[in-house]
């Protein structure tokens, strides 16, 4: 995947994310499972700069203070592309655990950037938003790249340095 069809890609899921869940509390982070399935794919530092990119790049769109997003998603790619070689990295089922515990670490994370390290009220936010949140992300990004590899009769092989993709 190119850098410009992955910023594409990324413009586009932020759009779809505004579009559809724009005036709930609750929303699926389409850069965040992004970025756990790039990890999945490639291993820690292209996961890492992969979330550190899509990161920034929220940053900027949200206008929150530069490298809160960047820091979160960076770690959550190395974290997540660290996972040994004894994971099936093709399940739906170990992409959405992934996303979901993710999810979850990068929400506390941001929570805690972005309060200064207080944590008043952080199991409430955590039950309120992340927790849900990270929930939807977590059925929605597998699923959907289920579909997209159903409909384009396609299958992605993850490998440890790239997508490969192959005709089903």
């Amino acid at each position: 995947m190119t850098f410009l069809v992955a910023l594409a890609l990324a413009l586009a899921l932020e759009g779809l994310r505004l579009a559809l869940f724009g005036r709930f509390t609750i929303q699926p982070d389409f850069l965040l499972g992004m970025t756990v399935i790039l990890a999945l794919a490639r291993r820690p530092p292209v996961g890492a700069v992969a979330g550190f990119l899509l990161g920034a790049f929220r940053d900027l769109v949200y206008g929150t203070p530069i490298g809160v997003s960047a820091l979160s998603l960076a770690l959550v790619g190395w974290a997540v592309g660290s996972l040994g070689r004894s994971v099936y990295r093709e399940s739906g089922l170990t992409q959405g655990l992934a996303i979901l515990v993710a999810g979850l670490g990068q929400g506390i994370l941001v929570y805690l950037l972005l309060r200064g390290g207080d944590i008043d009220g952080l199991i409430s936010y955590m039950a309120r938003v992340t927790l849900p949140s990270s929930m939807l992300t977590a059925a929605l990004v597998p699923a959907a790249l289920h579909e997209v590899q159903r409909f384009s009769h396609r299958q992605l092989k993850f490998h440890e340095r790239k997508i490969l993709v192959r005709r089903g």
